[in-house]
């Protein structure tokens, strides 16, 4: 049963953690990245899980913004590829986006079970750099291509029996 602190006793159930909880625990000795008693307070300077600093920076440096890359070139190269190469180029990137957009939508699924707040701080950079992948995808789209191809290009993963299966079984 889930008790305000989300901790699951002996029954083995992996519990959501709590929105709010006055009673949460702020040791580090116990903090557990699932089934702890968090406060949810993302306190930058007690961190049990110290890999955490690192990775957040570098994951911080690693922003960017999609109409910053010129894709002019891509807009001339497009037209050029032979059918298979743009068939393979298309194919590739409608499961790019598909991929994308599902961790998009799961991570924070993934997140509700975190109790080591720093590590939560880890997957919410990560659910936006994978929004910012579907944005560049889309960018690419409406750079080389008409609105129709891209609608095309965007659902294939739906109508493509091959791409169809792979996410199925993601």
């Amino acid at each position: 049963m889930n008790d305000l602190n989300g901790t699951a006793g002996n029954s083995g159930t992996i519990l959501r953690r709590p929105l709010f909880n006055p009673d949460g625990d702020t040791s580090l000795l116990t903090r557990r990245m699932i089934n702890g008693n968090t406060t949810n307070l993302n306190d930058f300077n007690n961190m049990k899980y110290t890999w955490v600093s690192d990775w957040y920076r570098q994951a911080m440096n690693n922003f960017w913004i999609p109409e910053e890359i010129n894709l002019a070139q891509d807009l001339k190269d497009y037209p050029l590829l032979t059918e298979y190469e743009r068939t393979a180029y298309d194919k590739i990137l409608s499961f790019l986006i598909f991929l994308d957009s599902i961790q998009t939508a799961n991570l924070p699924n993934v997140g509700e079970y975190i109790t080591a707040n720093e590590v939560n701080l880890c997957l919410s950079i990560q659910t936006f750099q994978e929004c910012i992948h579907s944005q560049s995808y889309s960018y690419m789209l409406d750079s080389i291509c008409s609105p129709e191809k891209r609608n095309d290009i965007l659902y294939q993963w739906k109508t493509d029996e091959h791409l169809l299966r792979r996410n199925t079984f993601i």
